[in-house]
């Protein structure tokens, strides 16, 4: 009963910050990047191999996803839970990664 409590007080967290987010709250934005990038970072180099790192710095497309993100407000009615907003970073984080290789991959042809 405690582990359902905890979770439904995470998710009702997690709301209100999107909430305040979407209120135009500038430390609510930084908390929210706070909590979230780490796993945006790690989609992005779980993406980006050893071979390719040097030629692409992970933190321009952290920023990318961000980006997208914010600038799209009806992300922020798409998530109840943190977990499906993982998700949803971690997907844009591999198709910016994807997108940014194939692009170079043309320009090379």
């Amino acid at each position: 009963m405690q582990d359902r409590q905890n979770v439904s007080e995470r998710n009702d967290d997690f709301r209100r910050l999107l909430e305040q987010v979407r209120s135009g709250s500038q430390d609510a934005a930084r908390e929210l990047i706070q909590s979230y990038a780490p796993h945006v970072l790690r989609a992005v180099r779980r993406k980006l191999h050893k071979a390719i790192r040097v030629k692409f710095d992970s933190l321009d497309f952290v920023q990318a996803v961000w980006v997208s993100f914010f600038t799209v407000p009806e992300h922020f009615d798409r998530f109840s839970k943190p977990e499906q907003m993982i998700a949803f970073l971690t997907r844009t984080a591999y198709n910016k990664v994807v997108d940014e290789i194939r692009r170079r991959m043309e320009t090379k042809k």
